[in-house]
C-alpha cells in the first residue's frame, strides 16, 4: 500500500492535489513548498498515530488517497476549533466510515466516540476491516529524516554522545549481511572504508567508527565529514527499514553537501532499492545532479502561487512529459526552461 494522492488546507497553504507514486521526487523552484508537502504528510501521521492530540491541533482538512491490491481508499480528515467534524473512509468509493455529530459508523455498525476521538482507530479487526486497518499500518510504518540535518556531533563534543544514539540502535538491529551491504554501498560511493563498527566506552556510551583504507586512526561518528556522515546514516537507515518491513520513507533535501558523483549515485542507488524493497520513498530535491539521474516517472514538479501549491507529473500529464523527453534534454532543463509554462498558467 502506498500514498498515491494527497491534499491539504489550512489557515496558511492549500495544498493539491499532489500525486504520488511508488517512487517520487518532489522538486520545484526554492519556497513552492517541497518541503511544506512532506510536513504536511507528517502532521496526517502524527495526528493518526496519537503523538499529537486532536484538541491541539490547528484547523486543517486532510484528503488521503492510498493505492493497494483491494483499490483504492481516500481518507477525508476535518478538523476545526479542537474538534473533528469531518471524517470519512471510502474504499473503491464505497463508505465505509462516516462520522456523524453524535460519533458514527463503520460499516453499518455505530459507535459512539468523542469528537476528539479518531473513528479510524475505533475499530482495529485484520479480517473485518482490512481497507482500514491498512490506512493505520501504512501511519505506523512510515519514517521521514532531514538530510541535511543529519549532522556528525560537534567536534567539541564527545563522540560517545546521546544525540546520535538512533544510528547506533539500527545499526545493532541489522544484521551482518546488511552490514556488509552498507560497507559495499559506500565503497560504491568513493568512501573507501575497510571497517564500520560500533565502540563502548567505559560508561557504556556508543558510537559508530569507521577504518579507511591506508588510514591506521578509526574515525568515529563525532569527527566524520557530514557528507560521510550522511550517507552512512541513510544507508543504515534504509537497511534497518528495509528489515522491518515495507514502509514509506520521506527525505527531505537529498543530495544536500554531497559532490557530483555521490549525489547522482546515491540517488540512483535510492531509488533502485526502494523497489527491489518495496518501499515508497518520497524525496524532495532540488540537486541538478541529483534530479537529472532521476528518470521523469518519479518527477512530482511544483509550482506555488501565493498560499496555493499545485504539481504536475507523468501521472496526470502523460502527453506533456513524452513531449519533453522527445526534446533530448536533461531533466534539470525541465526546471530551467518554460516548456511547461502552459500547464502552469
Amino acid at each position: 500500500m502506498y500514498l498515491s494522492k494527497l491534499n491539504y488546507k489550512d489557515a496558511d497553504w492549500e495544498i493539491g492535489p499532489i500525486c504520488l507514486s511508488q517512487q517520487s521526487l518532489i522538486v520545484g523552484p526554492n519556497a513552492t513548498g517541497k518541503s511544506t508537502v512532506l510536513r504536511c504528510i507528517r502532521g496526517f501521521v502524527r495526528i493518526i498515530s496519537g503523538s499529537i492530540k486532536i484538541d491541539s491541533t490547528p484547523d486543517s482538512l486532510y484528503i488521503m488517497e492510498f493505492s493497494n491490491s483491494i483499490g483504492i481508499v481516500r481518507y477525508t480528515l476535518e478538523i476545526h476549533s479542537g474538534r473533528i467534524v469531518t471524517e470519512l473512509l471510502e474504499t473503491n468509493e464505497e463508505v465505509r466510515i462516516r462520522r456523524v455529530p453524535d460519533g458514527g459508523f463503520v460499516d453499518d455498525e455505530s459507535v459512539k466516540v468523542p469528537e476528539t476521538t479518531l473513528l479510524l482507530n475505533a475499530r482495529r479487526d485484520i479480517e473485518k476491516y482490512p481497507d482500514i486497518e491498512m490506512v493505520i499500518s501504512w501511519v505506523e510504518q512510515m519514517s521521514s529524516f532531514i538530510f541535511s540535518n543529519v549532522l556528525s556531533s560537534n567536534s567539541q563534543m564527545s563522540p560517545f554522545t546521546s544525540s546520535q544514539i538512533d544510528l547506533c540502535r539500527m545499526w545493532e538491529k541489522i544484521d551482518a549481511s546488511k552490514k556488509d551491504a552498507v560497507k559495499t554501498r559506500m565503497k560504491e560511493l568513493h568512501y573507501n572504508v575497510d571497517t564500520i563498527d560500533l565502540a563502548i566506552n567505559k560508561l557504556g556510551e556508543k558510537t559508530l567508527f569507521v577504518v579507511e583504507k591506508d588510514v591506521a586512526k578509526p574515525i568515529v561518528m563525532g569527527k566524520m565529514s557530514n557528507g560521510m556522515f550522511r550517507v552512512l546514516y541513510l544507508l543504515v537507515y534504509l537497511y534497518y527499514v528495509a528489515a522491518n518491513g515495507s514502509g514509506t520513507v520521506l527525505i527531505d533535501d537529498l543530495g544536500e553537501g554531497l559532490d557530483y558523483y555521490r549525489s547522482s549515485t546515491l540517488g540512483e542507488m535510492l531509488f533502485s532499492f526502494s523497489k527491489e524493497h518495496n518501499i515508497q520513498m518520497i524525496v524532495t530535491s532540488n540537486d541538478n545532479f541529483l534530479v537529472d539521474t532521476v528518470d521523469l516517472s518519479a518527477w512530482v514538479l511544483l509550482r506555488r502561487e501565493g498560499y496555493k501549491v499545485s504539481s504536475i507529473s507523468e501521472i496526470t500529464n502523460p502527453e506533456e512529459f513524452a513531449r519533453f523527453r522527445k526534446m533530448g534534454l536533461k531533466n534539470f532543463d525541465l526546471l530551467k526552461t518554460d516548456f511547461l509554462v502552459s500547464y502552469f498558467d
